[in-house]
């Protein structure tokens, strides 16, 4: 799968064991935040969802998934708005 992803010109990135899968999960840095951006200041509830749905999609270097994993610390299960 990675082939054929470098082949499509997208990195990948490999995270680690199945065990560290929590870095990528909901409320990470590596969930949505790097590839949406920073939304605008006051959005909350469903106006932020809009957003977030509407909002084109930012590529992210491996390099700063690499990073932004390894510094991700885990926390509370389930995705909070």
């Amino acid at each position: 799968m990675a082939d054929l992803l470098d082949a499509l010109g997208f990195d990948t990135v490999d995270l680690g064991i199945l065990a560290e899968s929590w870095r990528s999960e909901p409320n990470t840095p590596l969930f949505a935040q790097v590839y949406r951006g920073q939304p605008p200041p006051g959005l909350a509830g469903h106006e932020l969802v809009a957003w977030v749905q509407a909002s084109p999609g930012i590529p992210a270097p491996a390099s700063r998934v690499k990073e932004l994993a390894a510094a991700t610390a885990r926390g509370p299960a389930g995705l909070r708005i």
